[in-house]
């Protein structure tokens, strides 16, 4: 075996090394024999086994045993060594030292997204009530019966973009809702054209209502046989 000869001379001033636990801004080596600086950007507080960064916009002090603010108008990030200053025409926002229009720009640009999507419903609203005001004037018209009524009304309606199928649908609940509530009215059974058309139908002079009936409704020309109910939607209007 081999033998280790020692010389005193050998840990003369050994005493001068710093060993653990390490002082402020120093972290113990890797052998644990003794001690280091903290790397820059980094500090540490007596006693601890490594250093730490700073926070945002704070850096070490010169002997990396704490951190010290940036001043006012300066920032920093983390591990930073220094403080930068942020002068006009940039803007501090936090750790970011950015263009002043930057951040103009992304409050403009959120104002017109906002201010698009309020007129977006207003619009919404202004092309609703439209609609509504004009089927309002269709179900007014339709009581006319006149042929133009509904081609006029639907017109109006395709510009304000109501699609053809729910025109038709609303169309055909108006006038059911019409014919249910108005039936047949009292003026058209005295007036002359439907004493002329019982005449026709029946050949009488003075037809009863149950003469009517079977000359009306019971032959093989029905009256109203190829007009579509209102109602039900089916061939055979009365």
């Amino acid at each position: 075996t081999s033998q280790v000869c020692v010389r005193p001379e050998m840990f003369q001033g050994a005493e001068i090394f710093v060993k653990p636990p390490c002082p402020a801004g120093h972290f113990p080596a890797q052998n644990r024999l003794g001690c280091e600086r903290c790397p820059a950007g980094r500090y540490s507080d007596q006693g601890q086994e490594s250093c730490g960064s700073c926070p945002t916009n704070a850096v070490p002090s010169r002997d990396q045993t704490s951190c010290d603010d940036c001043d006012t108008y300066h920032f920093a990030s983390e591990n930073a060594m220094t403080c930068k200053a942020c002068n006009l025409p940039m803007l501090l926002i936090d750790a970011n030292c950015v263009w002043w229009h930057l951040p103009l720009l992304a409050v403009v640009v959120a104002g017109v997204l906002v201010g698009g999507r309020v007129w977006l419903s207003y619009r919404r609203g202004c092309r609703k009530k439209e609609i509504e005001k004009t089927f309002k004037l269709l179900e007014t018209d339709l009581w006319d019966g006149a042929a133009s009524t509904v081609l006029r009304h639907s017109a109006t309606l395709q510009r304000l973009g109501v699609h053809w199928a729910e025109a038709e649908r609303r169309v055909a609940a108006i006038r059911k809702a019409q014919s249910e509530k108005a039936g047949v009215s009292m003026r058209y059974l005295m007036s002359t054209e439907f004493q002329q058309l019982a005449i026709q139908r029946t050949g009488k002079s003075d037809p009863t209502f149950i003469e009517m009936q079977s000359s009306f409704w019971c032959e093989d020309a029905p009256l109203g046989g190829s007009i579509i109910c209102p109602r039900d939607g089916r061939a055979g209007c009365a």
